[in-house]
């Protein structure tokens, strides 16, 4: 500015400055004074001795260490305090609260040290590990970084773990309230269809008591009938002969006489005649009472009566609904499969899993097989004949309510076996059941080789179980629903095929499974697919039913 002395700034080497006198105000050097800023004067330079480039050093560090921590490294209340901490005291390390970074903060102690040795040789030494530091501190915070990131990452994905599993939970929730009304729906259906029923009995016990009474009342009117028609007296008369004199009337009487009487020849006929149809008609009425007495006649077991109600000796012949049943002839509800030889199971080449492998050939008898799956209303009779418990979703021994022909499950192998003795029956091997399934020409499914939509309840066709028979995918025997609907128990026991080997020992108890159920897909749908489940013991049956076979030389119940 105008009217001001113009100043020079000049910079000077680290701690050497020129001190100003207090007193006079002048320039020269005071006697017994270092000359320096005593902030950032090295060891050496306040002892007074030779002075070099690791002084400068030790000046640049401590100016550092105050860029860095907003103070100097050794303060004091005087400058002979300060000079002494420089001389004596370790340079104190950087505040708490200050982040200086431990290589940046290693570089300036080491330019504080008290031994000019123990210091960077130079400043460009000092730049150089200052640049190194800040290297190291740059590679430092892109680790940090990094590993923040990563952090973060996994905090992300712990989070959205976390989301998945609430929403897991909140869908389970939702099902288990659906699956309770669902149960609650199905309770209220078969308390009014077993409210209806009992309505039905009650009304049918009712029209069974009226009709009893009624017939009760017709006999007793009939029997009354009977004793009355019996004690009453038969209506004769007695027949009178008038008496003739032997001598006849005068004339005139005499033809009078000859006019009104009859003939007694001729009277008496007439009254015979009338008796005899009383006694007739009397007769007719007490053979009738009788007979409706005694009720019907009882067929005789050795012979047969004719028209006029006399028997014969000769045994009459059997009808038709009586003939006797072919060997080969299957029983209701069964269908013959002729023995033979076929392949079971799959090669690798054909697909199918360790369990349906190696192809191998098996020679089998013949035999019958259900042509359906047992039933509700089949296993129904069974439980109600028998002390077995019934199936865990059954209400009083009665399945749910529109399910009579849908096949039975929650059934164990245990209590499928125990139906088939009871049925006069058995289940069927694995081996007949594959046969049954796929014939001799080793198709993949009952029906052929490719898969048909609507030909099986499998491969996501339904979301639920289907009555018996409701697919039309029959086997090459005539069987229904050996693929998909409900899983079937077989009587074999899970272990791998001859030179094939299992890729986990199965459960001692493990029963062979065939044919899949409506959850299954199409590879699980084939007639060769095999799945082993415990005999007893597994937490559901809900997907399992059975079906049953028989020898042919067997006797049905």
């Amino acid at each position: 500015e105008e009217g001001r002395e113009r100043e020079t700034v000049k910079v000077v080497d680290f701690g050497i400055a020129k001190l100003r006198d207090p007193a006079g105000g002048g320039t020269l050097t005071q006697k017994g004074f270092q000359p320096g800023t005593v902030y950032y004067m090295s060891p050496e330079q306040c002892r007074g001795d030779d002075l070099d480039a690791r002084s400068d050093v030790y000046s640049l560090g401590a100016l550092c260490y105050e860029l860095l921590a907003g103070t100097p490294p050794f303060v004091g209340e005087t400058r002979t305090g300060v000079i002494s901490k420089h001389l004596f005291d370790p340079p104190p390390p950087f505040p708490a609260e200050v982040p200086v970074a431990p290589a940046l903060s290693a570089v300036v102690m080491r330019a504080l040290a008290k031994d000019p040795a123990g210091r960077p040789a130079d400043a460009g030494a000092l730049g150089r590990e200052l640049q190194a530091a800040e290297r190291e501190d740059q590679e430092a915070r892109a680790s940090r970084a990094e590993e923040q990131r990563r952090q973060a990452e996994a905090e992300q994905q712990r989070l959205a773990q976390v989301e998945a599993e609430k929403q897991r939970l909140a869908e389970e929730a939702r099902e288990r309230e659906a699956e309770a009304l669902r149960h609650a729906a199905e309770q209220q259906q078969r308390r009014e269809a077993e409210a209806q029923r009992e309505r039905q009995e009650e009304a049918a016990a009712t029209r069974l008591k009226q009709e009893e009474a009624d017939r009760r009342r017709r006999e007793a009117e009939a029997e009354e009938r009977r004793q009355r028609d019996s004690s009453a007296p038969p209506a004769i008369e007695t027949l009178s002969v008038p008496h003739t004199p032997a001598t006849p009337p005068d004339g005139s009487r005499k033809s009078a006489f000859d006019e009104t009487v009859v003939p007694p020849e001729r009277n008496r006929q007439g009254k015979l005649m009338i008796a005899l149809i009383i006694l007739f008609v009397v007769g007719a009425i007490a053979v009738a009472v009788a007979l409706l007495k005694q009720g019907p006649p009882e067929p005789s077991a050795g012979g047969s009566e004719t028209a006029s109600g006399k028997q014969t000796g000769v045994p009459a012949a059997p009808t038709t609904g009586q003939q006797t049943t072919s060997p080969q002839t299957p029983p209701s509800g069964m269908v013959h499969v002729p023995g033979g030889e076929f392949t079971m199971g799959v090669n690798g080449s054909d697909g199918g899993d360790e369990y349906e492998r190696p192809a191998h050939r098996v020679t089998l008898k013949p035999f019958f097989i259900d042509t359906y799956e047992v039933t509700n209303e089949e296993y129904e009779k069974f439980i109600r004949e028998t002390d077995n418990l019934p199936p865990p979703t059954w209400t009083n021994k009665t399945y749910p309510a529109g399910t009579a022909r849908k096949p039975v499950t929650n059934v164990g192998w245990d209590e499928a076996r125990a139906y088939a003795a009871w049925a006069g029956k058995r289940l069927p091997t694995e081996e007949e059941w594959e046969f049954a399934a796929r014939g001799t020409d080793g198709r993949r499914y009952p029906w052929g080789n490719v898969w048909q939509t609507g030909m099986a309840n499998a491969g996501g066709a339904t979301s639920g179980i289907a009555e018996v028979g409701t697919y039309k995918g029959t086997s090459p025997f005539g069987t229904f629903d050996m693929a998909g609907n409900v899983w079937e128990w077989t009587d074999s026991a899970l272990k791998a095929y001859p030179g094939g080997q299992l890729p986990e020992k199965p459960a001692s108890n493990a029963k062979v499974l065939r044919g899949g159920s409506y959850k299954s897909n199409q590879a699980q749908a084939t007639a060769t697919y095999r799945f082993g489940w415990r005999a007893s013991g597994e937490n559901s049956y809900a997907e399992t039913g059975f079906r049953c076979a028989r020898d042919i030389n067997d006797s049905p119940k």
